[in-house]
């Protein structure tokens, strides 16, 4: 028995096309309209908003699916409030099927429209593309299948909050002994091995069983590992952002990796954090800013002189690893059951 159909997009939504106003509208003040000009700001689900306007020329209204229409095609996230959108997005809403299970189809579905994406320098995609795209939708329970998948991104949001405090948390106390000197400084060679990795980026796989840390902010995947340790991994170039992982991984080889001896992964973590702030204003370079190992290993980390500051910042790290470990898990199970619900392969038990 036939479990889904093809529809066109046009068939089950409406589609705005972004339109910028001119820069000069432009603003850093919150009192005006939040603007996106494409997705170079979208978050897992929901968008950061550091751009506003004055003046209003296209708008998707909250809850409204965000595409990006240029290069990276296909880029989703859903209008968190209503927002301007410019050139490089588009704005989806559904005409008798709420958005948030068309999300998930559009999700199942977006290679056909990245498939067509056109142009030299910029690749892009026209309206009419976008209007005519075919998408497989099940026969029977999208209701169903739309609110269990929606559960699960909605933990994920959960999760990602709940780790963005704990480490707004860290930071408070450790920035809080180093104001009242309640301790000492070391360089972060005093208190961890630093080496780098030594893959290239080639090195990453689609299903690998291991991360792969490189210098974006997004975590790989790769078939060996290199490393099963505690560790903070600083990008070598870009942003110089920092990660911490406990477990088996492999890494790109402008990454650093420092392995902290004893209890410091807390405070390696959060002294490496705050250099990486400055090493934006200083990095070395003319065009590909970077930084080298000497000023890794240079980098200071205050030591709390009270054990029990050392204990309570290691405990929330790890409580922050966990939920990390938790999200990547319902990261993988909502990738592998997305393609077989959409497809009619699995069904959700009524």
């Amino acid at each position: 028995m036939k479990k889904n159909k093809i529809v066109k997009l046009k068939d089950i939504a409406r589609f705005t096309a972004g339109q910028s106003p001119e820069s000069k509208y432009y603003s850093q003040n919150n009192l005006f309209t939040p603007f996106l000009q494409g997705s170079k700001t979208f978050g897992r689900l929901y968008p950061k908003i550091y751009t506003y306007t004055s003046k209003i020329t296209r708008i998707a209204k909250k809850g409204d699916i965000l595409i990006s229409v240029r290069a990276p095609i296909g880029d989703l996230n859903i209008a968190k409030s209503d927002v301007c959108i410019g050139r490089g997005l588009g704005a989806i809403r559904g005409i008798n099927i709420p958005n948030k299970y068309i999300y998930f189809i559009l999700k199942n579905n977006i290679n056909n429209l990245i498939k067509k994406g056109s142009g030299t320098t910029f690749s892009s995609i026209s309206v009419d593309e976008i209007l005519n795209m075919d998408l497989l939708v099940p026969l029977k329970n999208l209701e169903e299948i739309g609110e269990f998948l929606w559960k699960i991104e909605t933990k994920i949001e959960i999760n990602n909050k709940i780790n963005d405090n704990l480490e707004k948390q860290m930071s408070f106390i450790y920035d809080f002994q180093i104001s009242k000197m309640n301790g000492k400084f070391v360089q972060s060679k005093d208190i961890s091995y630093i080496t780098n990795g030594k893959q290239d980026a080639n090195f990453a796989s689609k299903n690998g069983k291991y991360n792969f840390f490189t210098c974006s902010t997004e975590t790989l995947k790769c078939d060996d590992f290199a490393f099963d340790n505690s560790a903070i991994l600083i990008a070598g170039n870009g942003d110089f952002n920092v990660k911490h992982y406990i477990g088996k991984f492999n890494s790109y080889q402008r990454t650093y990796v420092l392995i902290p001896n004893n209890n410091f992964f807390s405070i390696l973590y959060l002294g490496s954090l705050n250099a990486t702030r400055k090493f934006r204003l200083n990095s070395n370079g003319s065009i590909i800013k970077f930084i080298t190992k000497k000023d890794v290993e240079n980098i200071p980390v205050f030591i709390p002189r009270n054990i029990k500051i050392l204990n309570t910042l290691n405990n929330l790290i790890h409580l922050k690893e966990n939920k990390i470990n938790e999200i990547e898990n319902l990261k993988r199970i909502k990738d592998f059951l997305l393609p077989l619900l959409m497809n009619g392969q699995a069904e959700i038990d009524d």
